[in-house]
């Protein structure tokens, strides 16, 4: 059985064009942002969390791309609420991608 950073080495993200296909083809999908992250990222997600850093692999795990284009499709519920002045995920990333970890899966 493989270890979870064996398989957080073998995972590769969906790109931006693969995303930008589902939320085409399911435009449910783009109801809830939390739900639709963790549903396509969620286990890489919960890999990180075991590691002592999980900002060292947090854009491998959800690229910056497709994490700004799923900021811009719900531009109000991708705002931090926990002291951050409402920055936007795609920003707040950049800064603070192990408490964003965290808020997404907690």
């Amino acid at each position: 059985m493989l270890s979870a950073w064996e398989i957080l080495e073998r995972w590769e993200p969906p790109s931006l064009d693969e995303v930008q296909a589902i939320g085409k083809s399911d435009p449910e999908v783009w109801k809830s942002f939390d739900e639709y992250l963790f549903e396509m990222y969620g286990s890489p997600l919960m890999t990180l969390l075991e590691g002592e850093d999980p900002s060292d692999q947090f854009e491998r795990v959800v690229p910056l791309d497709v994490v700004a284009y799923l900021a811009d499709q719900w531009p109000e519920s991708v705002c931090m609420e926990n002291g951050r002045g409402g920055l936007p995920l795609h920003l707040a990333l950049r800064f603070h991608r192990d408490e964003i970890v965290d808020f997404f899966l907690n």
